[in-house]
């Protein structure tokens, strides 16, 4: 048998040919993958403020953010009414209500 010491310092060749091959598999499955398509921020307008303090008074009140199902029902009320709420994402909303807040709770301090 041979010396430990000459099994430590083997390193296995590696043909050029299969890392090229590798490396084309690893490009393949980036090149599949899809970016996600930019999309555009929409102001909010003052209409659309107005109405969300209409919609959401009662939730403006008590300083508290309405739920999922209270956000979709003022969506369908909002269509009902021919508003511009109902546009929106849901998580658009609850943001804007959030930052709405947030900016009103520090014009009062």
């Amino acid at each position: 048998m041979g010396n430990i010491e000459d099994t430590d310092d083997y390193i296995p060749d590696i043909e050029e040919e299969q890392e090229d091959e590798d490396s084309d598999e690893l490009n393949e499955v980036y090149a599949k993958r899809k970016r996600p398509q930019p999309c555009q921020r929409q102001k909010w307008l003052a209409e659309e403020e107005e109405e969300l303090k209409d919609l959401f008074q009662r939730d403006c009140a008590i300083n508290k953010l309405p739920g999922q199902k209270r956000i979709e029902e003022m969506m369908k009320k909002s269509l009902e009414n021919k508003g511009s709420i109902h546009q929106r994402k849901r998580d658009t909303i609850k943001k804007k209500l959030s930052n709405m807040m947030i900016k009103r709770g520090k014009s009062q301090n």
